[in-house]
């Protein structure tokens, strides 16, 4: 398979993972398991990276990371920047230009609460992958980039438990979350389990792992950990699914929910806004919930398809003129 799109369990993975974030914002005492989504997303990513970044050549991967992630990001936090100067509007966004330049090219940094999060605070995530793809594309320049990444990764978690920094940047770019994406690489070049009676139980194992989390109450507090509470559930799903799908055995019936994984990323990044928006009309209910994925989902095919994609191809086709 030659493109990512083509794993239909991948595409499914991905939108019960944004799904997940998205019900953990709308209801974080009940469902606090969907914070997970996350970490299926960073297992993935690294898969990912293995599959088909490891084939390109460090400035094609650079034009395509940035053209793939950066237009959206830059519209939603812009737009949020923009709606905030009406005095009210949010409950708790406030914004400076510092914070500002900073939020849009992925510098961590900690808030007013001494959080570290972006203006767009999903953005956290998307500080950790820039710097696993940054890490990566220096990679490409070796002769086995996924050992190379491998590696790197284990060295700067180490050096994070080493060194114990205190600043917002070292503490994302030598965060143990780092680990997340080296199971998802690990799933990519170690042989996956192709039959149908091994990698069911491996799908089974990753929930089972989920549900104790959520049943127990255990929550990764201690971010150190996060990567075994979540993330080891997260691999554990990732390495079922595609093993199912590569054994032939893909159920059909996941096509629907697989398209919105298409959409994931703008879904990702609009639903927050969504959720402020719902709730100064109808609260946090269950209805306000149902408004929230009903809307969201829409809102997400609509940018994708006008201007996810397309901002996408002028950005690659503006970078590929910068070169020459």
């Amino acid at each position: 398979m030659s493109k990512i799109g083509s794993y239909q369990s991948i595409q499914w993975l991905r939108a019960v993972a944004v799904l997940m974030v998205a019900l953990v914002h709308l209801y974080p005492q009940q469902v606090a398991i969907g914070a997970a989504g996350v970490d299926i997303f960073f297992v993935i990513s690294g898969f990912i990276m293995a599959t088909i970044g490891a084939r390109e050549t460090p400035s094609t991967f650079a034009k395509r990371r940035v053209a793939r992630i950066v237009p959206l990001y830059w519209a939603v936090t812009l737009f949020m920047c923009a709606l905030a100067l009406k005095p009210g509007f949010f409950f708790n966004f406030t914004f400076d230009i510092p914070r500002l330049v900073m939020s849009l090219f992925f510098i961590p940094y900690r808030d007013v609460d001494g959080i570290i999060w972006p203006l767009v605070q999903v953005g956290w995530t998307l500080n950790l992958e820039i710097f696993f793809y940054a890490v990566f594309m220096l990679c490409l320049l070796t002769a086995r980039p996924v050992p190379a990444a491998i590696g790197a990764i284990l060295l700067l978690i180490a050096g994070g438990l080493l060194l114990d920094p205190q600043q917002a940047a070292p503490i994302i770019w030598t965060s143990p979350l780092l680990a997340e994406f080296l199971f998802g690489m690990l799933i990519a070049v170690l042989p996956r389990p192709r039959n149908l009676a091994l990698a069911p139980a491996i799908i089974a194992g990753g929930i089972l792992w989920f549900a104790i989390a959520a049943a127990s109450q255990v929550t990764p507090d201690n971010e150190g950990w996060r990567f075994v509470i979540w993330g080891g559930g997260a691999a554990l799903l990732v390495l079922g699914c595609l093993g199912m799908e590569e054994a032939g055995a893909w159920p059909r019936a996941t096509a629907p929910l697989a398209r919105l994984g298409d959409a994931s990323y703008s879904f990702y990044l609009l639903h927050g806004l969504v959720i402020a928006l719902v709730a100064k009309l109808l609260g946090h209910g269950l209805a306000a919930g149902i408004v929230v994925l009903t809307v969201s989902t829409v809102a997400s095919f609509l940018s994708l398809h006008l201007f996810e994609r397309p901002a996408a191809r002028l950005v690659r086709s503006a970078l590929s003129r910068g070169r020459g």
